[in-house]
């Protein structure tokens, strides 16, 4: 009997937890019924507020149909600058900011015109060179003469020196103010070369002497920056190259190039690019200079560039682009170009370009 009580108690339990599993049940299913409703009210309101913006803002143009290529021979596709193809070909910018505690741009741009003269100047930092920019350009005038000398320089640090792009900031900055000292013989000199009034060869190594004395004179500059930062004369190390240009409107611009080191001066004549002057090896501060000379002019049809050894390397690869350029390049242009393939060589590039676009007829700048 007492085992029949038992069991009858638990069939009571039994019976008690079905219902409230049931109880249970119902809940859950008025809840998700709740969580429907929910649903529903959350995707009513979202086609009100479609609805409401459509009626507020205008709707989107129609996407145009792709255009074939044509196939009419009378329709000539756009030249594409070398601005177009900025993605494949740009330089790629440096992976890491410059480690100097003086302030080194990463880039330096300088255009100009000056009558039939167009100028552009830039240096940059090679994504895969040092941690700061090394090479520096200048153009700057050189006044009292008749007829006005631009002056345009460039230096380039050598790439082991701690701080070579100081030394190349430094000599670069002092070169105008020992030519503007030493002006009135570089001047006579130089006239009596190119005129050739008789004695050229005295006037020669008069101008020769006169230029070597500007270079030796940067020295001391050079010197000085590596002593204010007890480093030895190595980490100042610095290439210099150099052009003076006469202005004015003649039918050919003469021009005479020093320097020391490894710089490299040219004239771009149709599609390849001639060697006018190659800097006698030897660098500031520490080597022995031996000064050299040359001077040329350039008539409407060349391009003078005054460039360091690894942009001058720059040229000769791509020396094409100045066929493709018809006048002289806008500023943007100009340094696209002279940042190409910059992924692939990674150094840093100057180089100071001078175009005598006017007496074509034609602008200067497009």
């Amino acid at each position: 009997m007492r085992a029949e009580a038992e069991l009858r108690d638990v069939r009571t339990a039994l019976e008690a937890e079905r219902g409230r599993s049931g109880r249970l049940t119902e809940e859950l299913e008025a809840e998700r019924g709740g969580s429907g409703r929910l649903t529903e009210e959350l995707e009513e309101a979202r086609r009100r507020v479609a609805r409401a913006v459509a009626t507020v803002l205008p709707a989107p143009p129609p996407a145009e149909p792709a255009r074939a290529p044509s196939t009419d021979p009378a329709v000539v596709p756009e030249r594409l600058d070398v601005l177009a193809d900025i993605e494949s070909r740009h330089w790629r910018e440096p992976q890491v900011l410059a480690d100097s505690p003086e302030p080194v741009h990463d880039l330096a741009l300088d255009a100009g015109r000056l009558g039939g003269l167009v100028i552009r100047a830039a240096a940059l930092r090679g994504p895969r060179s040092s941690r700061v920019r090394r090479q520096v350009t200048t153009t700057t005038l050189v006044a009292g003469l008749r007829p006005t000398v631009l002056l345009s320089v460039v230096a380039a640090g050598h790439p082991g020196g701690s701080v070579s792009h100081l030394g190349a900031a430094f000599a670069n900055t002092c070169v105008f103010g020992q030519v503007i000292e030493r002006r009135q013989v570089i001047d006579s000199t130089w006239r009596g070369v190119v005129e050739d009034f008789g004695g050229r060869e005295q006037a020669m190594d008069t101008l020769r002497a006169a230029l070597g004395q500007v270079l030796e004179a940067l020295r001391a500059p050079v010197l000085e920056v590596a002593r204010r930062r007890a480093e030895p004369p190595s980490a100042v190390a610095t290439d210099v190259v150099c052009l003076l240009t006469r202005l004015g409107d003649g039918d050919r611009r003469h021009h005479v190039a020093f320097g020391t080191g490894s710089g490299r001066v040219g004239l771009v004549r149709g599609d390849g690019l001639v060697e006018v002057y190659a800097a006698p090896r030897g660098a500031l501060p520490e080597d022995a200079l031996a000064v050299d000379v040359a001077c040329f002019d350039s008539g409407p049809d060349d391009v003078v560039v005054v460039c360091s050894q690894t942009t001058h390397e720059f040229i000769r690869r791509n020396v094409d682009q100045f066929g493709r350029w018809p006048t002289a390049p806008g500023p943007a242009a100009f340094l696209a170009w002279l940042g190409s393939d910059g992924d692939v060589y990674g150094e840093d590039r100057a180089m100071v370009c001078l175009w005598e676009t006017a007496r074509h007829g034609v602008p200067a700048v497009r």
